[in-house]
């Protein structure tokens, strides 16, 4: 047992010296193992810190820039739905004032001589136009027609001649004259039928007929002459109590100043003048980009930087040129879209009155025959009367004879006074027949002498701005504003113009309201662009400038200067495909991010020398872009709708059409001028906006 414990032991010692020097030689190696871990750990792990700064800074770099060219497309597209906006209202303000004129506003009235004229012609003829007693059972028309023609003549011409003034105009004025021409005209066709009356029977017949046909056919058209100008009335109540005109001055004078406003806001502009072609710096663009440069820094903990700097950093649009004024030629002439203030337009009275006429000249023939007829017939009955009297004067004529001879001139005498007594009738008859056409004819031809243009002051050329060093309506219709505010106007005018059409067509009033919708398109723009206002007394008006003038914003380089053409959107010279248009472009439409890290290595920058002393910078540049469709008219073509911009201030949807100026597109139910501010279907612009 003892022995067997000795050799446990001597064993046990044995193991315990045979571990400790193997266990020597593994920690010599281990320590230079681990040496090389360690020199390697250094190496990898300011490698993985440099490039995790890299990489931090370069994300950081790319949200700059992308974060920055985000701002950038939110600004394009918030001036964009500005332009919009002021377009809108400056559209309201036209449809409004087209119904009325700026006349009406500045209680300008007049009784104007085209009015005069037609008054005194239905002065005159009132009287004649109703039926006349005849034997043509005329009683029962004449019953209908007396208090027709009364009260249209007393609605029409009022005893006053305060209330015979004009008062509003524009539309309401050329349509309420249309009006009065054409009960003028259906009075004298019914005062000149009424001669057919005057035709004894049994061959009057005839002509009594197409007298009652003119009689019953101008009652009809009188009748719907003045339903029609009571609804004018009503309309011309509506927009004359100054709601509208009230309505219309707060958005002309608080409302678009306060977009354009915002616009300027937008784009960061500090200058008033529309001439100021100045890139626009800073702004709510300007602010939010470097608001989010400052965020992004702080979230990657880098130096964030933006180019170009906060100073330049703008959106690549400019403040719209103002009207060129005194600069230039001012031979603009009008166009079909402008319209024309010609006579008015003859009512449509079908054949009724050459067909009264040549009735009217064949009935008096009859009667001048009859009455050559009768005097032929006195004639020989006085040559008898003389033949008898020679014959008795002779010898030897009996008792029996002279006393034939007496009964003989006896029957002669009667026939004489019947004859005589006819004679006096038919001449009676003829000196009434002409003394009715002569008025008739008279007061017909009042009317053709009426002066040669409307007389509607809206139509004077000091009221629209037309006077040398004003508007220029080959300018101003290409002009941004214009382009904005049109395919408004023609949404908010279908509706109308359908009503119109509808409920006024005698007076025209579709045509005349298109026409003036059309001008004040311009001298609405014009107005706000060029800081002019209208001023109006009694009877004259005139502009002068007493505000500042506003701009709406168009992109970069969109008008050129010089007189050149102004309406070349869609041709800028960064469109074009060239080495400077590319350069161009991509100065406009490029930003850049940059950032900067400062990198600390994770281990003795003695031993493991760094290769990012100064740190790690990183940059990223961003495009924005309109994905819209650009296909821009050639630069000398005309078009009736504007062209297809992606690269806009406007951006239409390509799939709509937007009109140009003076051209309707836009359809609609019927409303009433006071409904066109409800928003359904079928009050919608044929043109469509796509922010892109």
């Amino acid at each position: 047992m003892e022995s067997s414990n000795r050799f446990k032991a001597e064993l046990r010692r044995n193991r315990l010296r045979r571990g400790g020097a193997r266990g020597g030689k593994i920690t010599i190696v281990t320590i230079f193992a681990i040496l090389g871990l360690i020199v390697m750990a250094g190496y990898l792990g300011n490698i993985g810190q440099v490039v995790t700064t890299k990489v931090s800074a370069q994300n950081a770099a790319d949200a700059v820039a992308f974060s920055s060219a985000q701002w950038m497309a939110r600004g394009m597209n918030a001036a964009t739905a500005t332009n919009h906006m002021i377009g809108e209202v400056t559209g309201l303000c036209v449809v409004i004032e087209a119904l009325g004129g700026p006349e009406m506003d500045a209680d300008m009235s007049q009784y104007t001589p085209q009015n005069k004229a037609l008054d005194n012609v239905m002065d005159a003829i009132a009287d004649l136009a109703p039926a006349p007693p005849s034997p043509y059972f005329t009683s029962i028309l004449r019953e209908v027609e007396q208090p027709l023609v009364e009260t249209i003549h007393d609605t029409m011409v009022p005893k006053s001649q305060d209330e015979r003034e004009s008062k509003v105009w524009a539309t309401i004025y050329d349509a309420k004259l249309q009006l009065k021409f054409d009960v003028d005209e259906w009075l004298g066709i019914e005062a000149l039928s009424n001669l057919l009356f005057l035709i004894p029977p049994p061959w009057g017949y005839p002509g009594a007929a197409i007298a009652y046909g003119a009689h019953i056919a101008g009652d009809i058209f009188l009748l719907k002459d003045g339903e029609e100008w009571f609804i004018l009335l009503a309309i011309e109540k509506v927009v004359g109590t100054g709601v509208g005109s009230k309505f219309k001055d707060l958005l002309e004078t608080k409302f678009i100043p306060a977009l354009v406003a915002h616009g300027d806001f937008i784009a960061g502009q500090k200058s008033k003048q529309p001439d100021d072609d100045t890139p626009p710096a800073g702004g709510i663009v300007s602010t939010a980009a470097n608001d989010a440069v400052d965020h992004l820094g702080k979230t990657y903990a880098v130096k964030a930087f933006l180019f170009p700097e906060a100073a330049r950093f703008h959106m690549p649009i400019q403040r719209e040129p103002g009207p060129s004024l005194n600069k230039g030629t001012q031979s603009d002439p009008d166009t079909s879209e402008w319209g024309n203030d010609s006579p008015l337009t003859l009512p449509d009275t079908g054949d009724f009155q050459s067909k009264v006429q040549d009735k009217v000249d064949g009935s008096r023939k009859k009667i001048t025959d009859q009455i050559t007829n009768v005097t032929k017939a006195l004639a020989l009955l006085d040559q008898l009367d003389a033949d008898i009297a020679k014959l008795e004067s002779q010898d030897g004529v009996t008792a029996d004879e002279r006393t034939a001879f007496e009964t003989e001139k006896g029957e002669i005498g009667k026939a004489r006074t019947d004859e005589q007594k006819d004679l006096t009738t038919l001449n009676e008859q003829l000196k009434k027949y002409d003394e009715q056409q002569t008025s008739t004819n008279q007061a017909m031809a009042a009317m053709s002498q009426m002066p040669s243009e409307t007389g509607n002051l809206s139509a004077v050329k000091a009221d629209l701005a037309l006077t040398p060093g004003q508007m220029k309506r080959s300018e101003e219709r290409y002009t941004q504003w214009a382009r904005a505010t049109f395919p408004y106007v023609d949404s908010f005018r279908a509706p109308v113009l359908a009503i119109f059409d509808a409920q006024l067509g005698r007076s025209g009033a579709a045509g005349f309201y298109e026409k003036w919708t059309n001008r004040y398109t311009l001298t609405k723009t014009f107005q706000f662009r060029s800081g002019y206002r209208f001023h109006g007394s009694r009877t004259t008006a005139s502009w002068s400038k007493d505000e500042e003038p506003l701009a709406i914003y168009v992109m970069q380089d969109a008008f050129v200067k010089d007189g050149a053409r102004r309406d070349r959107k869609g041709h800028e010279p960064w469109t074009l495909s060239t080495e400077a248009g590319k350069q161009q472009a991509e100065k406009l439409f490029t930003v850049i991010g940059l950032t900067h890290r400062d990198v600390k290595p994770l281990f003795s920058p003695v031993i493991y020398p760094s290769g990012n002393k100064h740190g790690a910078t990183t940059f990223a540049q961003a495009v924005f872009y309109n994905g819209n469709e650009q296909t821009p008219d050639p630069i000398n073509a005309t078009s009736d709708v504007q062209a297809k911009l992606g690269w806009d201030t406007l951006n239409w949807d390509p799939n709509s059409k937007a009109p140009e100026w003076g051209h309707r597109l836009a359809h609609s139910d019927k409303k009433w001028p006071w409904e066109i501010l409800k928003s359904d279907s079928s009050n919608s612009s044929s043109a469509k906006v796509k922010l892109n």
